[in-house]
């Protein structure tokens, strides 16, 4: 399959005439061997970005053929594909014979070793190599300077006529392999027909690939390769030289040096620094003066093209008198460039989203939701009301935006942690980042989901399924079930998830500023999904637009169904620029069926956190005078061999029924929209006949069907026939649609079960079955049917039936949760073996090194694996076999990479600076993401094999004298749950501990009859994981009775999170599983003096110790165990805690060895139990309080005898 990825973005395609020069188009053919190229060409990318090259990556050996080959100035290849078919074969020596470039990286030259003739036209064969630093000779051509570790390659079949560029010198270890021979050909040229091949044996790894000077021999190579006749065209694209000031710059990537400003460029300059894919073409719509500072477009049914202005952002919002605008813009000679531009509306502060509804402009603009309307025609608005209100005012990036009118008639957008507090209607609403939606009249709104951080994302596809993106490290974000569906869970279920596979951003400048998630999504905004047919079928209805401002890029978030899920695959940038200024906030699909892009061109993005050395500023941004105002750009982005655009008319009905099969969306939902609003019912037995047909499009879809239906559902006519037939349509969207406009009545539960819809073949359609029987009255049908539905999907792999089977047992209400737990309960839980990964063959850790030598030795994962769904700690244990000590306050850096499933999550850390002495074994606990730190974490959302890979000191700055035990894996293996009768057990038990009783779970603890399995285990573990510790349990004499003899029948594995829930409950429990002497203590806080009474106890050397930790203080506090002589260390890892995240979720306990026991922090009055073996060598070991500061005065002694 081919990837788009674009790594050079200067050029501008008006068409050929309008510009002589053009960029240079590279195809890049990588593969997933051990080469990763898919990790190296970024480096290329970002190298040749900026010198007019783009580069569209592929590993399939399909794009090999004369049609796609012959679009691109030169093929680099650097992978290991075994063979070559003989039709691609004959593609690419054609092509590179007819005149075009090759360039063959490293592995190249082992690549297609089944043809003859692509070995002679690379111009010899990989042999064998080593591992050595690389010293060549330039011989003719070039004289760059690599330093670097790479592969000492040696060659066979060399041809005569190559033009040597380097030779490497050979070392004494390879004087046998070609004995006389002082040097080996290292990088050479050659002629193949009319084509010229650059080929250099560098390029094994990261170390290479990093090298600035690796970077230009390949630049060089790939000019070489073009011919003149390529150069000359990028000659004369003319690029300008960028030009820079130094400024005062929030440097939160803390680069050395003088930070330098890069200076604005024109529009027609800038746009040479742009990049699309390879047959498309850009246009610049409008720019300043006219368009400033744009933040959001729609377009009116007419198809004019409104944008909304802000200058007032970030630091000005104001009550009234605002300084931002909607600027209507109109192209009125149809040359591509507006030239009339209309102040639609003003006054503004701060808008940040707008939808056409209800005869009017509906503008999202905290703390308000306005309705603006022009009443008389003159394209002014001369009519505001504000609709609600209640957003949050706090933050200016963080409220809400991305208005989209519904498939549903109503208005949906996204909102950040600035949140929603108020009432709409007859409804107080509280939430903070979230998915919403509300009537175009502002009389009802509903939280629909719960996202995470700030989201700034929001769009349907096009068969109405919810997504969105948060600007940070989610650049994806799918709404499977709302809120409405799973309220009966708090802290259990949540209907929505992330939708990445990877957080890396493929920028084509090394000029990238970020907050945090370095080379990540930190600022993504929008997730528009292309929802035309203008461009070629692999973007319809799969691409959605996100862009981020800070990496200069719109990329292309391919979302991918699975199951009832969806989550995205790596299909690179639909933009990309170059110049540090362009900057796009907004891309969506126009009524042309061309993408339209909203460019800040600003240099400044960043909000928050303040940099070191700026204040912060009203709406929590920091103040600089490097905010820009008076730049802005519209782009227009279409495909080359696109239809002719034809524009629709919306005026009569007849023209809006026959637009709601329309190839666009845009036309679609216009149209479906102004029925409504039209309110007439004249046009039923046209929407009926629209149900009727069984036409389907070319991707499945029958968008006349589902329009019609949800044009009807506005209208409020919705026959029971007419539906009955669309839950028969072939598509299943219409299927789907169908099931989500039923009335929420027993006739329609009864119409879902005669359909079978619970069986449907597509899992989306079964789910939103499953949901409409949640909100629909139950019936003895309707229970069996559920009942045989959770049967039959014990097993199911798919992501959110189980969560919706789960919702439908809460939703019932006691009877129906008690039922089915009883049931569960009585069955024999069967044996379950844990799955372990293989171990991995690792660097030995034995002997020792001259110098400094760190080597990974092993990683402790809490809880001793890591689980579907469920978040884990892991420490990293160093150990630095070398001679050399490695000093304190020096940085260790490592990298950890997990993959696997079609997933990958980078992390990094660089914070552990204790130092690490000759044959000490260090714990890195920490990982850094820009000014945050936190702990080493990672949590799996899909069961299966995974791979943790940990890279020490990736850019070798610390001088080791072995770097080639750096590289340490451990396979992981993630279990789905033993069953989904446990998994909705467990997911009951946390859903009722708001709100039931303790009684009432120990009750329903008893009516597990097989207490040794499954069943009690997950039950236990659900109470026990969202229990709030301040709740008094206030448990009857008979349940504690209960309570304590169950821990004698119960698995071993479920022990813990049984003493877990006996202790929030305060119950004392007998520890059955310990043996020998057991040693009881208690100890208290003293109240308001931070102190523990007794502050010194004693026990036996070995003996088992049963301590209950009373908190009888105001404050939380915990008890911390440490090894002899630990205190200090301890208690100052601790103190760093306090700025990490999730420092408090994790107790502020810090992940280290010298900690021999503890206890969570207990809240005010609780109560807790911790159970150890005593160290067997006799001493005092400290304890003490790991809440940041506690631990100077509130410590104490175990006396070890």
């Amino acid at each position: 399959m081919r990837f788009l990825l674009f790594a050079a973005a200067f050029l501008f395609q008006f068409s050929v005439s309008a510009a002589p020069g053009r960029r240079l188009e590279l195809l890049f053919l990588g593969d997933k061997g051990h080469h990763k190229p898919f990790d190296r060409y970024p480096a290329l990318q970002s190298a040749v970005g900026i010198k007019g090259m783009n580069i569209t990556y592929t590993e399939s050996l399909k794009d090999l053929n004369e049609a796609y080959l012959n679009k691109f100035d030169a093929l680099v290849i650097y992978a290991n594909h075994d063979s070559i078919a003989a039709p691609q074969e004959k593609a690419l020596l054609n092509y590179v014979a007819s005149g075009h470039g090759l360039v063959a990286i490293h592995c190249a030259s082992f690549n297609f070793r089944n043809s003859k003739e692509f070995v002679k036209m690379v111009g010899g064969q990989f042999w064998r190599h080593g591992m050595d630093s690389i010293r060549v000779k330039n011989e003719a051509n070039t004289y760059v300077k690599i330093k670097t570790v790479d592969e000492t390659y040696l060659h066979s079949q060399l041809q005569p006529d190559n033009q040597i560029w380097q030779s490497r010198i050979l070392g004494p270890e390879q004087a046998k392999d070609k004995p006389g021979a002082t040097t080996e050909p290292y990088t050479w040229t050659r002629t193949y027909g009319k084509g010229n091949v650059f080929y250099t044996a560098y390029g094994h790894d990261e170390r290479t690939w990093e090298t600035e000077g690796f970077q230009d021999l390949v630049t060089q190579g790939i000019l070489h390769a073009v011919g003149a006749e390529k150069r000359a065209l990028l000659a004369a694209l003319n690029l300008p030289v960028l030009k820079y000031r130094e400024a005062k710059l929030p440097n939160y990537e803390k680069r050395e040096g003088a930070q330098l400003q890069q200076l604005p460029l024109s529009p027609e300059e800038s746009v040479k620094f742009i990049q699309v894919p390879v047959d498309f073409n850009l246009q610049v719509f409008a720019s300043e003066p006219n368009v400033m500072h744009p933040i959001a477009m729609a377009w009116d049914e007419r198809g004019r093209l409104y944008v909304l202005i802000t200058k007032d952002y970030p630091n000005e919002r104001k009550e009234t008198g605002g300084s931002d605008y909607i600027l209507l813009c109109e192209d009125t000679n149809n040359d591509g460039k507006a030239d009339k531009f209309t102040k639609w509306a003003d006054g503004l502060s701060i808008p940040t989203g707008m939808v056409f509804a209800n005869g009017g402009l509906i503008i999202s603009q905290a703390p308000h939701m306005i309705l603006l309307k022009d009443t008389n025609g003159d394209d002014k608005a001369d009519e505001k009301k504000i609709l609600f209100t209640g957003f949050g005012t706090g933050d200016t990036h963080a409220g809400p935006s991305n208005l989209h009118y519904g498939f549903d008639n109503w208005i949906w957008g996204c909102v950040g942690y600035s949140g929603y507090k108020g009432k709409v209607g007859a409804d107080s609403l509280q939430f903070a980042q979230a998915f919403f939606r509300f009537k175009p009249d502002g009389s009802k709104m509903e939280h629909m989901t719960t996202t995470s951080n700030n989201t700034w994302g929001f769009d349907f596809n096009e068969a109405g399924d919810v997504f969105g993106s948060t600007a940070n490290n989610a650049h994806g974000w799918y709404m499977a079930i709302p809120h409405r569906n799973i309220w009966h869970a708090p802290m259990t279920l949540n209907g929505s998830k992330n939708t990445d596979t990877h957080k890396d951003m493929r920028t084509i400048t090394k000029k990238v500023r970020q907050v945090d998630v370095f080379g990540g999504f930190t600022a993504a905004a929008g997730h528009n999904f292309y929802s035309a047919r203008s461009f070629p079928k692999e973007y319809w209805n799969q691409i959605a637009f996100v862009s981020e401002p800070t990496g200069h890029v719109i990329h292309q978030n391919r979302q991918v169904p699975t199951g009832s899920d969806f989550n995205d695959k790596e299909a690179f940038n639909f933009l990309a620029g170059a110049d540090e200024w362009v900057s796009p906030v907004f891309a969506q699909v126009g009524p042309d069926g061309a993408v339209w892009v909203a460019d800040w061109y600003s240099y400044i993005i960043q909000h928050n956190p303040v940099p070191q050395g700026f204040k912060n500023g009203g709406g929590n941004a920091y103040d600089t005078d490097l905010r820009d105002f008076t730049h802005g750009r519209i782009y227009r982005v279409g495909y080359n061999k696109a239809p002719a655009y034809t524009p629709v008319s919306l005026k009569t009905p007849a023209e809006c029924i026959a637009a709601l099969s329309n190839s666009n969306l845009f036309w679609r939902l216009n149209a479906q929209r102004l029925l409504v609003e039209r309110g007439n019912k004249d046009v039923v037995p046209a929407l009926v006949a629209l149900i009727g047909s069984a036409k389907t499009d070319e991707i499945g879809l029958a968008p006349g069907a589902i329009h019609a239906l949800r044009t009807l559902e506005g209208l409020g006519v919705l026959p029971m026939d007419v539906l009955a037939r669309a839950m028969k349509h072939s598509s299943a969207a219409v299927r789907k649609q169908a099931v989500q406009v039923l009335p929420r009545t027993a006739a329609s539960a009864k119409l879902i079960l005669d359909q079978k819809m619970l069986n449907d073949k597509d899992s989306l359609v079964v789910l939103h079955s499953i949901l409409a029987l949640i909100e629909s009255p139950s019936s003895p049908a309707v229970e069996a049917a559920m009942a045989r539905k959770i049967a039959v999907s014990q097993k199911t792999t798919d992501r959110w039936i189980p969560d919706a089977l789960a919702a439908y047992i809460m939703a019932g209400g006691p009877a129906r949760r008690a039922a089915f737990i009883a049931k569960q309960g009585a069955q024999s839980g069967a044996v379950v073996a844990e799955k372990l990964a293989k171990e991995a063959k690792n660097p030995s850790t034995a002997g020792t090194e001259s110098g400094l030598d760190l080597v990974v030795e092993e990683v402790q994962i809490k809880g001793g694996n890591f689980r579907l769904r469920e978040g884990a700690s892991f420490v990293i244990r160093v150990k630095n076999r070398g001679d050399k000590a490695l000093p304190k306050g020096t940085p260790l850096p490592l990298t950890v990479k997990i993959e696997g499933m079609g997933r990958r999550t980078d992390l990094e850390s660089y914070t552990f600076t204790d130092g690490a002495a000759p044959g000490e074994t260090v714990s890195v606990v920490k990982n850094n993401n820009g000014p945050w730190t936190g702990n080493l974490g990672w949590t799996a959302d899909e069961a299966g094999n995974y791979v943790m890979e940990i890279n020490l000191d990736t850019k070798a700055v610390l001088g080791e004298s072995n770097r080639n035990n750096n590289t340490f894996r451990q396979p992981i293996v993630v279990s789905l749950p033993a069953d989904l009768g446990s998994y909705i057990v467990e997911k009951s038990f946390r859903g009722m501990t708001s709100d039931d009783s303790a009684n009432d779970i120990v009750a329903l603890l008893r009516s597990i009859k097989q207490v040794a399995s499954p069943t009690m285990g997950a039950a236990l573990k659900g109470a026990s994981a969202t229990w709030n510790a301040k709740r008094a349990a206030d448990l009857s004499a008979d349940n504690v009775d209960f309570l304590k003899g169950l821990g004698k029948q119960l698995r071993p594995q479920d022990v813990e999170a049984y003493e877990r829930l006996a202790g929030l409950w305060k119950v004392e429990i007998p520890t059955a599983e310990v043996k020998g002497v057991v040693v009881k203590r208690t100890i208290m806080t003293i109240k308001e003096a931070m102190k523990y009474s007794p502050a010194e106890f004693s026990v036996p050397a070995g003996a088992t110790v049963e301590l209950i930790f009373e908190n009888v203080d105001a404050m939380q506090h915990n008890w911390v165990l440490g090894t002899l002589g630990s205190q200090e260390k301890i208690g100052l890892a601790a103190d760093k805690m306090i700025t990490a995240a999730d420092g408090a979720a994790k107790n502020y306990i810090p992940a280290m060895p010298e900690v021999l026991a503890y206890t969570p922090l207990v809240e005010s009055d609780g109560r807790v139990k911790v159970v150890f073996k005593a160290p067997s060598v006799p001493g005092n070991y400290p304890f003490l309080c790991t809440f940041p500061g506690h631990w100077r005065i509130m410590n104490g002694v175990m006396k070890v005898e």
